[in-house]
């Protein structure tokens, strides 16, 4: 197990590919993403409505219930996806701006702003 993001209410952590989310008040545990070659990093943002998870494109998984599991090539509200289906885009860090735009640092050093509820690039 290898933490990745921590705040006041969540765990984000990694087991192999495997992206899983720590409810600390009832300990409980949710699959949030599964990445090829592991995840690199991941935030949560400041009000913990979200955490951003990075690698092999990005997944950001909503801080809600009813907390649905992550399911490969699967839409559900509780998560999307950017950078992971049609062109694979290797993310290198991820970075939170503030509530409406996260800053991605792709492999090649592009530098990308994007909307974490719209998936939108500024």
């Amino acid at each position: 197990m290898e933490i990745l993001a921590e705040s006041r209410n969540y765990i984000v952590f990694y087991e192999f590919e495997s992206v899983i989310l720590k409810i600390k008040k009832s300990k409980k545990e949710i699959l949030i993403g599964d990445f090829y070659g592991e995840p690199k990093m991941a935030l949560i943002s400041e009000k913990e409505d979200f955490c951003a998870v990075c690698g092999c494109g990005i997944i950001i998984y909503y801080l809600h219930t009813p907390f649905i599991e992550y399911e490969y090539n699967k839409k559900a509200n509780q998560w999307k996806e950017w950078g992971r289906n049609n062109k694979i885009i290797w993310i290198e860090s991820i970075k939170y701006i503030y509530d409406f735009m996260l800053e991605i640092k792709t492999e090649s050093g592009k530098i990308i702003k994007i909307n974490p509820y719209t998936l939108s690039i500024k």
